[in-house]
Formats: C-alpha cells, sequence, structure tokens
C-alpha cells in the first residue's frame, strides 16, 4: 500500500511538471486564448490527480489494529543442581571449647557422608571450621512462692553450619536429596530439611530463538483473523516480549519458575500489535 501511495504521488509530480512545461512553450508562441484554454485543461488534469492521490491515501489511513499473544515452548533438562543442608549441636555454654571440637568432628563425618555418594571437595562450599553461627540460650531459674528452686535450665550454647552442594550433575544432586533416611539413621542433626534446586543455566541462549518462534506464531494468528475478516496484515505496530517462564515439564498450569524438576518446560510469550487494512 505505501508503494501505491508513492506512485501516485510521482504520478501527480510529473503531470505538474509537464504542465509547468508545456505552459512555458505555449506562452512563447500562441495566442493568450489558446494559453488559457490549455492552463483550465491542465488544471483539472493535476486536480483529477490530486484527489486520486488523497483518495488513496485516505483508504490508507482508515486502517485497525488487532493485538494478539504468540507463545513458544521446549523442553529443556537442568543442567546444575543444588544440595543444602544446616548442621546443627546443642551443648553446656560453660563447655563451649569442647562444644566446637565436637562439631567439628561432626561436620568432618558428615563430609564424608557426601563423599561416600560421589561428590568431590570441589563441588561442596561449607563454612571454614571456627567460623560458625552461635546462638546463646541464657541459664533459667525458677522458684516457688517459700523461694525453693524448683527448676533450672543451666545456659546452652548452639552452633550451627551451613553445607552446600553445587554440581553440573543433577542426578548426583537427587541422589542426595533421596537419601534423607540414611541422614536419620546415621543420627545427623540438623535444623530443618535439606533443600535442593535444580535450574538451567542457558536461558538467554535460547530465549532468542523462542522469542523470533513465539513471533512467528503470532504472525500466524493474525494472519488467521485478517483471512476471516477480510483484511490485509500490515507491519507490527507494537509488540511487548512478555517474560520466559520455566515450568516442571507437562505442568504449565503449576509454578511460572520450577526449581524442584530436573526435566522442566520453557516458555516464551509475547503480544504483538498488528495493522490491519
Amino acid at each position: 500500500m505505501e508503494k501505491i501511495k508513492n506512485f501516485l504521488v510521482k504520478i501527480v509530480k510529473f503531470v505538474w511538471e509537464y504542465v509547468r512545461k508545456f505552459l512555458a512553450y505555449l506562452y512563447s508562441g500562441l495566442h493568450n486564448s489558446v494559453i488559457i484554454s490549455v492552463c483550465i485543461a491542465s488544471f483539472f488534469v493535476a486536480l483529477s490527480a490530486g484527489i486520486l492521490a488523497s483518495g488513496i491515501e485516505n483508504i490508507m489511513s482508515t486502517s485497525a489494529t488487532v493485538s494478539v499473544k504468540g507463545t513458544m515452548s521446549t523442553n529443556v533438562t537442568s543442567d546444575t543442581g543444588v544440595y543444602s543442608v544446616t548442621l546443627e549441636m546443642t551443648g553446656l555454654k560453660e563447655d563451649r571449647k569442647n562444644l566446637y571440637k565436637q562439631f567439628d568432628t561432626e561436620t568432618d563425618r558428615f563430609l564424608k557422608f557426601l563423599a561416600d555418594r560421589g561428590v568431590n571437595d570441589s563441588d561442596i562450599t561449607s563454612i571454614k571450621k571456627g567460623l560458625v553461627d552461635e546462638e546463646v540460650i541464657e541459664e533459667y531459674s525458677q522458684y516457688n512462692n517459700d523461694g525453693k528452686l524448683v527448676k533450672f535450665n543451666p545456659a546452652k550454647s548452639t552452633l550451627t553450619r551451613n553445607i552446600r552442594v553445587d554440581s553440573s550433575d543433577v542426578y548426583l544432586i537427587k541422589k542426595l536429596a533421596d537419601s534423607r533416611l540414611d541422614l536419620v539413621n546415621e543420627e545427623f542433626e540438623l535444623t530443618g530439611n535439606p533443600t535442593v534446586a535444580y535450574t538451567y543455566s542457558k536461558l538467554a541462549d535460547i530465549r532468542k530463538d523462542l522469542l523470533k518462534d513465539a513471533t512467528r506464531d503470532a504472525q500466524e494468528r493474525v494472519e488467521s483473523i485478517a483471512s476471516n475478516t477480510g483484511q490485509t496484515v500490515g507491519k507490527i505496530s507494537d509488540i511487548d516480549s512478555g517474560s520466559i517462564s520455566v515450568y516442571a515439564e507437562g505442568d504449565e498450569d503449576g509454578n511460572s519458575y520450577d526449581t524442584e524438576s530436573i526435566n522442566k518446560t520453557v516458555v516464551v510469550t509475547v503480544r504483538a500489535t498488528f495493522i490491519l487494512y
């Protein structure tokens, strides 16, 4: 449509230039009445071309827009896993020195637990020995109305240390996650349950292609709409790339940023606005 408009504008310019030169030629050798007649005829030729171009421009300016959504998805396998636990040990505050030694020994026992299941030292991130979190509960005494001691809790210290395993072997992380019963049998004291997360690190690499395919999907949708209404699809006037969502494979109604599943479905959605003629 833009090419048609430009073509008609060129015609108008051409006609006017031709008329101008022709008038100059007539002016040099013809009678004034002839010149006037030609001028009138030329005026109507130029006017007709201008009206035609204006009509085409008005038709072109009468357009509508439609906004459609396009989506594209692909399945991926997580390439990074994280396993995190927090060891805990409580003892008497007055025996803190011995408590720290016992906690270091317990930490070594847990690191061996990990090594026996295939974890490399380079995959382990842990707070160094001696640098632990400590919470102190001061002693508590309770007396009855006669002033007799009926309850006494000595001051205690609780030590905690987080140990985290990061690995590209997600099935190793899954193996650790499935060893919860072993932790119980080994009598490790933990603060809460171990946490596990699986992620895919190359989302940025696949996003570009998914955006391209999602935009193509939007184009196909709007062309379907236009074919049913007898309209022509023009250019994209606006596009919102939206966000990228990561679901557990086959569960696109679930959490939009899944970290619990190894196998995932990555979905990219765009909303594009097209001009229709």
